[in-house]
């Protein structure tokens, strides 16, 4: 009997006929765990999965163009001085006054004649 079964070949389907097994035996595994899950619990969840992996080409673009504004504005930084505190001109004003010109440069002792 051994000898039988190995010298006959198997017999020989058509690829449509595969193919069409195949799809059948998918479309088992997902309804079987479409019910264990629930009515529409598989579709959901593949759907989110879908959405989030997908993007559309106007925020490709925009997070391109922000993604290179970000890197011009770090070196722009990068260039800048490190200290940047302005510096603040006090309006305060002292006055002196000096007793004795005779001490002082003929220039100045001028100005305080005029």
């Amino acid at each position: 009997m051994m000898a039988e079964e190995e010298g006959q070949s198997l017999p020989l389907l058509s690829e449509i006929v595969l193919k069409k097994r195949k799809i059948r035996d998918e479309l088992a595994i997902t309804r079987r765990t479409q019910l264990e899950l629930g009515k529409y619990g598989a579709k959901k969840s593949k759907k989110q999965s879908d959405v989030s992996d997908i993007k559309r080409p106007e925020q490709f673009i925009k997070e391109f163009k922000d993604k290179e504004l970000d890197l011009i504005r770090t070196k722009q930084m990068a260039k800048r001085p490190k200290s940047m505190i302005p510096t603040i001109k006090s309006k305060l004003l002292f006055i002196i006054r000096i007793q004795g010109k005779n001490d002082m440069h003929p220039k100045t002792r001028r100005s305080y004649t005029a």
